[in-house]
């Protein structure tokens, strides 16, 4: 043993004076060579911006049933019936969005009700591939996840206030409801999104202190309809880049200013739609993903 202890300390003090005498061996890069970089990466980037709108969850009470919303229960038409997972309990709503209460933008439809509903229990919605069940299929049929477009809203529609009991044993990323307000802005590509690389070519040709300030700069995190996703793991959409994918609704994890949405360990979920279906004003076949450190 005491030989044992012996080595161990001689190893951790040869370590000690390697990184005394010979410190991080990383090449640094020419402050005007960085320079150069980061102009050319922000000259591509800039003229590849998509329009989004920002979230911005508050704790004051949703106006009405009607409003926009994060949580809470839903207006819901009495002629379609309320979705429900794969062991019959209700979906419960995620977030709730009055199209006529966003700013002016080119990519959602003026009016109408978008509503987003997962499962309170097991993955939080999450559906995973398997033999017989590949993700074009779950895309198709959700069971742990919908999300609902209703173009007009008349009096067959009604509160679900108190129909559907939440319960106390429920696993969710936040606890009531929270009003939304809105922001349109740019969002600029993010190193997290697969089409990064496209975008401004070969990251391999880029030093690591430029990649490191691309990371920090071009940050696609926070709540949002639109633009470019954010991720702690990988663009689920690298599997299937012969399809393409639009982020349609990111909620990510929010703890200030009273509000408390988490997934996970700092997750964040996105929901994804063709191209062709949202022109089509087609909601139903959404990809949904969640992910946390």
């Amino acid at each position: 043993m005491t030989t044992f202890l012996t080595i161990c300390i001689a190893l951790v003090v040869a370590f000690i004076v390697y990184r005394i005498f010979f410190g991080d061996q990383t090449p640094q890069i020419d402050p005007e060579e960085f320079e150069k970089e980061l102009r050319m990466v922000d000259e591509v980037v800039q003229r590849n911006v998509l329009e989004s709108i920002r979230i911005l969850p508050g704790t004051t009470s949703p106006a009405g049933s009607q409003s926009s919303k994060f949580g809470g229960y839903p207006i819901w038409p009495n002629k379609l019936e309320y979705p429900v997972d794969k062991k019959n309990k209700p979906l419960r709503l995620l977030a709730q969005f009055n199209l006529s209460e966003l700013p002016e933008n080119g990519f959602l439809p003026k009016v109408g009700i978008l509503q987003f509903f997962i499962s309170d229990q097991g993955s939080l919605g999450l559906e995973y591939e398997s033999k017989g069940r590949s993700i074009n299929d779950i895309i198709e049929a959700p069971t742990e996840y919908r999300v609902f477009y209703h173009k007009t809203v008349d009096e067959s529609f009604r509160d679900l206030e108190g129909e559907y009991p939440l319960g106390k044993k429920v696993i969710f990323p936040f606890k009531g409801e929270y009003s939304l307000s809105f922001l349109a802005e740019d969002s600029e590509p993010s190193p997290t999104d697969y089409r990064f690389e496209k975008i401004i070519g070969d990251t391999d040709d880029l030093h690591d202190d430029t990649m490191d300030a691309l990371f920090e700069k071009y940050d696609s995190s926070g709540c949002k309809l639109g633009g470019y996703a954010n991720f702690t793991q990988d663009d689920p959409r690298l599997a299937m880049e012969n399809e393409q994918w639009l982020l349609l609704f990111q909620m990510d994890t929010v703890t200030a200013n009273g509000v408390d949405i988490m997934w996970g360990d700092a997750g964040v979920a996105n929901f994804f739609i063709r191209p062709k279906d949202l022109e089509k004003e087609h909601f139903s076949e959404t990809w949904f993903n969640w992910d946390c450190c």
